[in-house]
């Protein structure tokens, strides 16, 4: 909290699944939102539920799906214009605080795109009990792109 409270970051997002460390997020966010900087949650818990996310008062926004993107078309927006209407994949309050769920943004086609070096090279999307909620099947980073982002594992094994 210290090194955000420094920065002061355009905002802060946080990634939730249910579970006792969900106690964790709650109070990180808690904290964040008190210091005045908007407050983003995504995963699954978030995903599966903005609605009941957004009813938080400490939740300013929730980014529904992938949020490679969306987090970019969020962050454009917050800077520039703050339309949060047309960021596809956002859910955010209206002025009477009820939640607005954007239309989904569509998967990311080429992961490759967005694999952190070294983070990951495999992804899921939640499968949930909400059928409006876009469902999509496990998909990986090609082999290549896996390899070059760990250089090392190519000698090592």
């Amino acid at each position: 909290m210290q090194r955000v409270e420094e920065v002061r970051p355009l905002w802060v997002g946080i990634s939730t699944i249910t579970g006792p460390q969900l106690a964790y997020a709650i109070e990180a966010t808690r904290r964040v939102h008190a210091m005045g900087i908007p407050t983003v949650w995504g995963g699954v818990r978030a995903t599966i539920m903005p609605e009941e996310a957004l009813k938080e008062d400490y939740i300013d926004f929730v980014i529904v799906n992938e949020g490679e993107v969306t987090a970019q078309a969020f962050t454009r927006e917050l800077q520039n214009g703050q339309n949060w209407g047309k960021v596809l994949g956002l859910a955010w309050k209206n002025e009477q605080g009820q939640a607005v769920i954007n239309p989904e943004r569509p998967f990311i086609q080429k992961l490759d795109d967005f694999s952190p070096a070294g983070i990951y090279c495999r992804r899921s999307n939640p499968i949930c009990c909400n059928p409006a909620r876009m469902i999509a099947p496990c998909r990986s980073t090609s082999v290549e792109a896996a390899l070059s982002a760990a250089p090392s594992a190519t000698t090592r094994w």
